[in-house]
């Protein structure tokens, strides 16, 4: 994943994650989107194995379920992520 991609992942996820913080229900989801943006950290992005997208993506992907006026932005970052998950498990064959 190259750092532009990475960077507009995490912007559009953090801004979801803004956008959630004035509804008090949104606790869970919140912290699925923060760690979800710890984990996109370019420090630790490197590292992420398959696994660790599949749960980033399903954490979005419950947001988007849960909240589906945030979706269109995620779904850009669902579709990323997804790509490079195909990618590193093509690597890894």
């Amino acid at each position: 994943m190259n750092d532009y991609t990475r960077r507009k992942i995490v912007l559009d996820i953090q801004s979801v994650h803004d956008a959630l913080s004035e509804n008090t229900d949104s606790a869970v989801y919140r912290k699925q989107l923060k760690s979800a943006i710890d984990r996109l950290d370019e420090k630790w992005v490197g590292k992420l194995n398959p696994a660790g997208l599949e749960y980033i993506i399903a954490n979005l992907k419950s947001v988007c379920k849960e909240f589906p006026q945030y979706c269109k932005k995620l779904e850009s970052a669902i579709a990323d992520l997804s790509r490079e998950l195909a990618a590193r498990k093509d690597d890894s064959v």
